[in-house]
């Protein structure tokens, strides 16, 4: 399956980084100094938190001790691939940073499995029960907001479905989850279609 997810890659990369920093026996700080940077930035870099630049990238390199030439090309190549955007950066108005997190990781997964005691996976939702699962939230969500939200969940959902994607592995959840009284009886019935029961 392709890589797609800078979301993934910046994760592999900052924990690899994180091994080589260990494997020479530096702590952050330590390294931050080297580099003038600070111990936060070494952080949110081995934490995938943001793209590494090839010349910090090379610094990171040098300070570890890194000198095989055919792992520095590797390490240099995946770092070109954590600059690129997910397809959900469109949505990136209707995205907190964790569930953008979530739906990097989700784009990558080769198989799925979910648990939800009280509602339908958002993956087996219809636009009607995701509308009104919404609606009853505390606060509620409605208007724009929602659209966007559930515009999110839909995109989600096509992803998933098409051929390249990974598979759903299984969702558990109680038999009355679908069952909310506020979608309506057509809904309902849609949305179980949907879950194949």
């Amino acid at each position: 399956m392709a890589t797609n997810s800078p979301t993934v890659r910046r994760r592999r990369l900052g924990l690899i980084l994180r091994d080589l920093r260990k494997a020479a026996e530096l702590t952050g700080e330590e390294v931050g100094k080297q580099l003038e940077r600070s111990e936060s930035w070494i952080s949110r870099i081995e934490a995938g938190r943001h793209p590494l630049r090839g010349t910090d990238l090379r610094a990171l390199l040098d300070v570890y001790g890194v000198v095989d030439s055919e792992q520095r090309a590797e390490l240099e190549a995946l770092a070109q691939k954590t600059k690129g955007r997910g397809w959900w950066n469109k949505y990136k108005n209707g995205l907190n940073g964790q569930y953008a997190t979530y739906i990097g990781f989700e784009s990558e997964a080769s198989s799925l499995l979910t648990y939800d005691a009280l509602v339908m996976p958002g993956l087996l939702q219809t636009e009607a029960y995701a509308h009104a699962l919404l609606s009853c939230g505390v606060p509620p969500v409605t208007g724009e907001r929602s659209e966007r939200e559930v515009k999110v969940r839909m995109a989600r959902q096509q992803r998933l479905n098409a051929d390249e994607r990974p598979r759903v592995a299984g969702h558990f959840c109680d038999p009355c989850a679908g069952q909310e009284r506020s979608a309506g009886a057509a809904a309902e019935r849609k949305h179980r279609d949907r879950a194949g029961g």
